[in-house]
């Protein structure tokens, strides 16, 4: 195996291990952890693609929260870099909450 295969082999491992491992941990299961706060505009939350290798998910930050009828949230407008889209909350990481002390 040569430099460049060597390299290859080792960063996809590295994707691999860090989307089965970390983003798990980042998207809990309500059923089995107490209850986790709902999204809020201004998060910003990595875009979970079946498809896409981890590398390739968007960065999106949260522009308006869906509040549903028993009061959580279940989907939620993103702003990414190159888009507006809409997605549920399922297939959203959230890597930072926006802090509730920030003078706005």
């Amino acid at each position: 195996m040569d430099r460049w295969q060597k390299i290859q082999h080792v960063t996809q491992l590295f994707w691999e291990r860090w989307s089965k491992e970390y983003l798990i941990e980042l998207q809990r299961r309500s059923k089995r952890q107490k209850d986790q706060p709902n999204l809020k505009v201004d998060d910003i939350v990595v875009l979970k693609e079946d498809y896409v290798l981890p590398a390739k998910w968007k960065l999106g930050r949260v522009v308006e929260a869906v509040v549903g009828d028993d009061g959580i949230v279940r989907v939620v407008m993103l702003r990414t870099a190159t888009e507006d889209v809409k997605r549920a909350v399922v297939k959203l990481c959230l890597l930072a909450a926006r802090n509730e002390t920030e003078n706005e």
